[in-house]
């Protein structure tokens, strides 16, 4: 078996809160599951690369909550099945 070392990718904003890994193995993301659990980041994974979010702002998460209401209501009005 063969390990090779993720290659990082930096985001092009500063503000961005995530970052991109490639050639990441199963086993690796497995590993950074379990180091990463209890920080609120968020792992995504798909054919060797791996997206690491940061937790999400409360400001975020109260436009999003925000909006699905609306979205929920919206569909029951025009009795639109979701």
């Amino acid at each position: 078996m063969t390990v090779t070392n993720p290659v990082l990718e930096k985001p092009t904003t500063p503000s961005s809160t995530y970052v991109l890994l490639y050639d990441v193995s199963w086993e690796q993301l497995e590993q950074l599951d379990v180091t990463l659990a209890g920080t609120g980041a968020r792992l995504t994974y798909l054919d060797g690369v791996l997206e690491i979010m940061s937790p999400l702002s409360d400001d975020h998460e109260d436009a999003k909550s925000t909006l699905s209401l609306l979205l929920e209501a919206y569909f029951r009005e025009k009795r639109i099945r979701f």
